[in-house]
């Protein structure tokens, strides 16, 4: 090319190739999400129910068990059908679509109090945990006072949930594998209990 001042510059193009991209290999994928979700199901969905059946009885916890499920079933059903009507894929963006500002506020805020009480039924199962734990270890003197069973709580909370917190969720599926298999002992244990 000729510069106006009557020079030439000579321009040099050169083309990277892109890195290789890892190929996806779907059934890791599969492996890597199957240990986190069966986690989470598991554990904040099943191992509770126990603990919810004692505190409320036979009779009164198959009648819950029941009336959640139905209205679980039913708000399912509307939440699909209202996605597909709206082309939202989202929970709060759904709301927001068929309801405005108002109603995605309101799922927000359902949505803190579900995992509010998710988190308040798991909190129960561990402290129940390890109030057993320490019974059959014969330290039953952290049963006697509110501050025992809270520092139990606390401590049980620091050493088990806490870890967990810090891994990516990229590093969880070992750790939920575990964890998964934890629940299916415990679920085993309560079972043989009862």
């Amino acid at each position: 090319a000729r510069l106006p001042s009557g020079g030439s510059v000579r321009a040099v193009c050169a083309m990277e190739t892109p890195p290789p991209q890892p190929k996806f290999d779907e059934r890791r994928a599969v492996l890597r999400t199957a240990g986190p979700l069966c986690l989470v199901v598991g554990g904040s969905g099943i191992a509770p129910l126990p603990c919810a059946f004692s505190l409320a009885g036979i009779p009164a916890g198959i009648v819950v068990v029941i009336l959640v499920a139905l209205i679980n079933d039913y708000t399912s059903i509307m939440l699909v059908q209202a996605a597909v009507a709206t082309r939202k894929y989202g929970y709060e963006e759904v709301m927001a679509a068929v309801g405005g500002r108002v109603a995605q506020n309101g799922a927000r805020a359902a949505l803190v109090v579900l995992l509010f009480g998710t988190m308040c039924g798991s909190l129960s199962v561990i402290l129940e945990t390890g109030l057993r734990a320490s019974e059959a270890a014969g330290w039953t003197a952290i049963h006697d006072t509110d501050g025992g069973r809270l520092a139990l709580l606390a401590g049980l909370t620091w050493l088990v949930l806490f870890p967990l917190s810090l891994a990516g969720l990229g590093e969880m599926d070992v750790v939920s594998i575990f964890g998964a298999v934890m629940v299916v002992i415990l679920s085993g244990y309560t079972v043989y209990v009862a």
